[in-house]
C-alpha cells in the first residue's frame, strides 16, 4: 500500500471498521512502511482513539449485556470444541503383579520425575486455553459494542460522517458547553479543500438552535445555520465554509432563551 492508502485506512483500523482481509493488508503493508510514515499512522490512531468527543454518551441497550455474553458463550464454544488435553492427569491402568515385582527402587524415582513432567504440562496447557478464551472474550466483547456504537451513529447521523471522521485531512472544531454541569458537546468537521463541513451535535434535543462563526447572532455573524434537535444525536451537512470561517470562534445559540450554549 502506498502512504495515502494507509493514511486512508487508519482510521477505519483504529475504530475496527476493516474486514478480515483488508485487516491483515493494512498490518502487513502498516509493518513494511518506513518508519516514519509508521509514526505517522500510530500518532493519527491514537488521536482517533482518544478523541472523547466523537462518540456520544449513550446508554446501552438494557438486553445487550445478555445477547453479548450469549454470543461471547457461543464463540468460546465452538472455538474450544477441536481443542484436546495434552496430558491426562490421573490414576493409570494397573500393571501386572509379575512386571511390577520386577521395578526396582530407580523406577520409583522415574515415576515421580514423569508425574511432575505431566503435572507442569497440564498446568501450561490450562492456563493457555484460558489465556485464550480470556482474550477471544475481551475481543468478543468490543466488537459487539463497537457494531452497536456504529450502527446507532449511522442511523442517526447517516453515512456522510464517515466520510468526514475518516478523512485526515479535515480539521475538527470542538464546542464546549458554556455551563460545565450540563452534558452536551458537538464537533465541526471542516474539509478546506471541497469547503464543506458537517456538524455533529450531542444533547440537544427539544431545541431549535442556531449555529453562528464571527458573532453572536445572525446579523451580526459571517456564518449561520438554523437547525432543529428531535433526538440526543445531531448531524447535518454544512456547505461554503471557507478557510476564513473555520478560523473563527463558533457558537451554537438556544433559539428560544437567546442563549449560547455551546462555543469553540
Amino acid at each position: 500500500m502506498t502512504r495515502e492508502e494507509l493514511l486512508e485506512l487508519a482510521a477505519l483500523d483504529a475504530y475496527g471498521l476493516l474486514d478480515e482481509y483488508e485487516a491483515a493488508l493494512f498490518t502487513r503493508s502498516f509493518h513494511h512502511a518506513p518508519v516514519g510514515v509508521q509514526d505517522e499512522i500510530t500518532r493519527l490512531q491514537a488521536e482517533f482513539a482518544s478523541e472523547e468527543a466523537i462518540l456520544p454518551d449513550v446508554e446501552p441497550a438494557t438486553d445487550l449485556r445478555r445477547r453479548v455474553l450469549g454470543r461471547v458463550a457461543a464463540a468460546v464454544e465452538t472455538e474450544t470444541v477441536g481443542l484436546a488435553p495434552l496430558a491426562m492427569i490421573g490414576r493409570s491402568r494397573p500393571e501386572p503383579a509379575s512386571m511390577s515385582s520386577r521395578r526396582g527402587l530407580g523406577a520409583s524415582g522415574q515415576f515421580w520425575r514423569a508425574a511432575a513432567f505431566a503435572l507442569a504440562s497440564a498446568a501450561i496447557a490450562l492456563a493457555y486455553v484460558w489465556m485464550e478464551a480470556r482474550n477471544r472474550n475481551e475481543l468478543l466483547w468490543e466488537y459487539v459494542i463497537d457494531r452497536e456504537t456504529q450502527d446507532l451513529v449511522h442511523e442517526e447521523l447517516g453515512p456522510g460522517f464517515y466520510d468526514f471522521l475518516n478523512n485526515a485531512a479535515c480539521r475538527k472544531i470542538v464546542l464546549r458547553p458554556e455551563d460545565d454541569n450540563v452534558s452536551m458537546h458537538a464537533v465541526l468537521f471542516v474539509d478546506d479543500e471541497s469547503g464543506k463541513g458537517f456538524l455533529y451535535a450531542y444533547g440537544l434535543d427539544g431545541r431549535d438552535c442556531q449555529l453562528t462563526a464571527g458573532g453572536d447572532d445572525a446579523v451580526a455573524a459571517m456564518f449561520a445555520h438554523d437547525f432543529q434537535c428531535r433526538g440526543p444525536i445531531k448531524g447535518m451537512l454544512l456547505n461554503r465554509i471557507t478557510n476564513d470561517l473555520a478560523g473563527l470562534t463558533w457558537q451554537i445559540t438556544d433559539v428560544a432563551t437567546g442563549a449560547i450554549v455551546l462555543r469553540s
